[in-house]
């Protein structure tokens, strides 16, 4: 009788394949632990036939803005093709906030360049926004301080007229951020008849497909509304009262300015007088072609003395 004990071992198909499975995975997983960035075997086939190659680059587009040895100020405005244009009087921001920065920077004699932008540019979400060469951002918040310690003028006199009449400043600042911003609001984005002004403006340079220019006109003015409401005593909004107080706010800086050539008699304009600017020069800007101009006839028919401050302020850019 044959020794059964003595005979070797029977292995079945399956348990081979699995050992083999096992011996390949131990192997594999010992040899990646060397990095976790190991690839698998049948990847890495594939990856070595294809080796890295390094492309250049592609150059930038012929209209990317060069980089400037001076400061960019993004605003509101036509502009060039370019997007790059002068610090001149007929081609100034149309828009009140940013009108109010670029008259200030020119008033102090501080060196910088404009370019034509919108809101979604901004790192705030608002224009304007000032990009200094090293790359910073200076958004409105911070402009004045930066202005302030930029200028010639400020670093020799250390002291602005606004600080000698803070609390006066603060009162008429609140007149203009209030009462004046709440009728040009209503006058320019609410009135109908002022609807092809904020087309033009506004809505043609974004875009000339119908649907996108209704959708913007429709933010424009809600966001108009929204504005007025939160400054507003009550909810409701009346025209007449609106525009009633846009009058009694211009007398008011009309009293105020008197005889003298700028505000709070300073020997130079100040950053008040870059504020009040913005709104006048609009207002009396013969190249905006106004349905309703109601706070422009005001100005003309009882504040001379604010017409005559709108010319002395060009005068700053005819000199820079």
């Amino acid at each position: 009788m044959s020794d059964v004990s003595k005979s070797p071992p029977v292995v079945s198909k399956e348990q081979d394949i699995h050992a083999e499975t096992e011996r390949s995975t131990r192997s594999t997983s010992s040899s990646s632990r060397g990095s976790i960035f190991n690839l698998p075997r049948p990847l890495k086939r594939i990856f070595d036939q294809f080796p890295l190659i390094t492309y250049p680059s592609n150059p930038l587009p012929q209209q990317s803005p060069i980089p400037s040895p001076l400061p960019t100020l993004y605003i509101f405005t036509n502009s060039t093709p370019s997007g790059d244009i002068t610090n001149t009087p007929a081609q100034l921001s149309f828009n009140p906030a940013c009108l109010k920065w670029q008259t200030y920077l020119t008033a102090l004699n501080i060196p910088f360049q404009t370019c034509s932008s919108n809101n979604h540019a901004s790192p705030s979400g608002i224009l304007p926004f000032l990009l200094l060469p090293n790359g910073d951002v200076i958004t409105a918040e911070k402009m004045q301080k930066w202005a302030d310690e930029q200028s010639p003028q400020t670093k020799t006199t250390k002291i602005s007229i606004e600080d000698h009449h803070a609390s006066k400043s603060e009162i008429y600042s609140a007149l203009l951020d209030c009462r004046i911003r709440r009728t040009w609001l209503y006058q320019l984005y609410l009135h109908p008849a002022n609807a092809a002004l904020v087309d033009e403006l506004y809505i043609k340079p974004v875009s000339r497909n119908g649907f996108v220019d209704l959708a913007t006109r429709y933010y424009i003015r809600s966001a108009a509304m929204e504005e007025i409401r939160k400054t507003n005593a009550t909810s409701t909004v009346e025209m007449d009262e609106i525009l009633q107080e846009g009058r009694d706010a211009l007398r008011a800086l009309s009293e105020l300015l008197g005889k003298d050539e700028w505000f709070f008699g300073s020997e130079r304009a100040e950053l008040f007088d870059a504020s009040v600017f913005a709104y006048t020069h609009l207002l009396l800007d013969d190249t905006l072609e106004w349905g309703d101009n109601h706070l422009g006839r005001e100005l003309k028919e009882s504040c001379t003395n604010l017409v005559q401050h709108r010319e002395r302020m060009l005068t700053l850019y005819d000199n820079n």
